[in-house]
């Protein structure tokens, strides 16, 4: 992280069993660099809904809006 020199984007799930959200959060504010921190209240871990295990259309609603800021001249 230390070398991290463009935009990041850090999706968390509000659901997730592994990682809770304030764990995550913490361990990305404490790098002190510009990572975009947005949290899918109804997110697991990955990119699959954790009940459904559907594709999660917020979160690809989130890293479009994310790849288009970061990459608008």
């Amino acid at each position: 992280w230390e070398r991290l020199d463009l935009p990041a984007l850090a999706a968390l799930g509000g659901s997730d069993k592994n990682v809770p959200v304030d764990a995550s959060a913490e361990r990305f504010q404490a790098v002190r660099r510009d990572i975009e921190i947005v949290v899918n209240p109804d997110g697991g871990h990955g990119s699959t809904h954790p009940a459904t295990g559907r594709g999660q259309a917020e979160l690809l609603n989130d890293l479009l809006t994310f790849i288009r800021s970061a990459t608008d001249p």
